[in-house]
């Protein structure tokens, strides 16, 4: 009995080196990682914006948040190739902001967030109003000056709302899935904290 149990040992170390081989990642093989996958913004549902017109090419964007304030509304949209951002000043005549950031390319952008790389692009519109667009194919970061300090406003949509402390009062808006937008506040609270 005892001989029949060693022609077995062989068998069982071949085994177990076989199925060892099989569900670990070999030395050119990339091991599966736990980080969270972001949905892309272009997978995210849409909203219907409330109140405003909306520009004549709005056919081709899908609007995934708005934030609104007494003064000030703005529209975080994605296209096929770009995410944007479109502001309207509460129907006054002093214009509003307009940012169209494409997607980077391959070894294009920044990682200044999680969930990048990012393009990025800035713009005001003369009266006081300032904002950057931070853009990746998975989140939006955007950080909007006003000209009306202490009020936050509010936001609809796949967004989350934070004030930045500092002059002038900068609000952001980061949109994205659930997850990815809480990665990117605490990443920023935790920079924030470090200056």
């Amino acid at each position: 009995m005892a001989d029949s149990n060693r022609a077995w040992v062989p068998v069982a170390a071949l085994l177990s080196v076989l199925t060892g081989c099989v569900s670990s990642a070999g030395p050119h093989e990339p091991r599966p990682s736990t980080a969270h996958h972001a949905t892309p913004l272009a997978r995210l549902e849409p909203i219907s914006p409330g109140g405003g017109p909306l520009p004549e090419d709005a056919g081709r964007l899908t609007v995934l948040a708005e934030f609104s304030s007494p003064h000030d509304r703005l529209l975080a949209y994605v296209t096929e190739d770009a995410c944007g951002l479109l502001s309207d000043p509460g129907g006054s005549a002093e214009g509003g902001i307009r940012l169209e950031s494409g997607f980077p390319g391959e070894g294009q952008g920044s990682d200044a967030y999680p969930g990048g790389p990012y393009g990025a692009v800035s713009g005001a519109d003369g009266a006081g109003r300032w904002a950057s667009l931070s853009c990746s194919r998975n989140a939006m970061v955007i950080d909007y000056v006003s000209g009306h300090p202490g009020d936050p406003g509010r936001t609809r949509g796949h967004a989350t709302l934070t004030e930045v402390a500092g002059d002038p009062a900068t609000t952001r808006i980061v949109v994205g899935d659930t997850g990815l937008r809480g990665r990117i506040s605490r990443q920023a609270a935790a920079a924030a904290h470090r200056t």
